[in-house]
């Protein structure tokens, strides 16, 4: 038994990075899962964004905070939606940094 999951997008003044990292999340092979992308209250198109990928793909919903609350409030409101009986959080940023070849301080890569 290959269990759902479902992959949580929190996302804060991300703009185009949200999208890139669910096109890039859509790219998996895994059989059932579904892309949580959660606006926690965003003042700039991070909105938009969001709404071009759900237009461009079919297993993605969207919860969108009012006001910002911060990364554990917007998985909250993301896990409150999930009905996948796995969850996996991803960091727009970091995934924004990784596809861009980045350095990332602090961090060494497993061997």
């Amino acid at each position: 038994h290959t269990p759902s999951c479902d992959v949580l997008v929190p996302a804060f003044n991300e703009g185009q990075h949200v999208y890139k990292t669910i096109k890039s999340i859509m790219k998996s092979d895994y059989p059932e899962f579904h892309v949580i992308a959660i606006d926690d209250g965003s003042t700039d198109d991070s909105r938009d964004w969001i709404e071009k990928a759900k237009s461009e793909y079919q297993n993605i919903k969207t919860f969108y905070c009012e006001k910002n609350g911060g990364k554990k409030h917007a998985l909250c409101a993301g896990i409150e939606i999930a009905k996948g009986e796995e969850h996996i959080n991803m960091d727009v940023l970091m995934t924004a940094a990784l596809r861009e070849n980045r350095a990332i301080r602090g961090c060494s890569r497993a061997t």
